[in-house]
């Protein structure tokens, strides 16, 4: 992960720095939490210790914690709310997961999936159970064979 992340947003290019650690742990916590809730299971007791924390109080903004004070100054003079958003939503994401291209993708979807093949390019994980019923059964790591890999019961 480099320390920081150029955004795109509008014709206009920002640098977007690496937040101190105390940030960075806040706004994993945020994207554990929505994640957790996304999947309807209770988040952990640190992930909200460390939002709560940090943003339980409103002394902080999670938008301008993820693209830094100066990015966050500059863009709301030259940028519309929408824009703004999107560039926040995109340095959170950078932030919590250290990937430049998911931070791209929240900018322009179309985009970056043409510049790396499109969709249709990536692999797929295989939901058929024919697919799923021919992978070999490993072998034992304690130095043995199973009953089924050497023909014996």
């Amino acid at each position: 992960m480099s320390n920081t992340l150029t955004l795109p947003v509008a014709g206009r290019e920002y640098v977007i720095p690496q937040p101190p650690a105390r940030v960075g742990l806040a706004q994993v916590a945020a994207f554990t939490i929505s994640r957790c809730r996304r999947q309807n299971i209770d988040p952990p007791a640190y992930a909200v210790e460390r939002w709560q924390a940090r943003y339980g109080t409103r002394e902080h903004d999670m938008d301008e914690d993820a693209l830094g004070p100066v990015a966050w100054e500059r863009m709301q003079d030259e940028l519309t709310m929408v824009d703004l958003k999107r560039a926040a939503a995109a340095a959170h994401i950078w932030i919590a997961t250290g990937s430049e291209r998911a931070a791209l993708l929240i900018l322009d979807p179309t985009r970056y999936l043409e510049q790396d093949g499109g969709e249709d390019e990536a692999p797929k994980a295989s939901t058929s159970a024919d697919a799923a019923s021919t992978t070999p059964t490993p072998d034992s790591t304690s130095g043995t064979r199973s009953p089924s890999s050497t023909g014996t019961a």
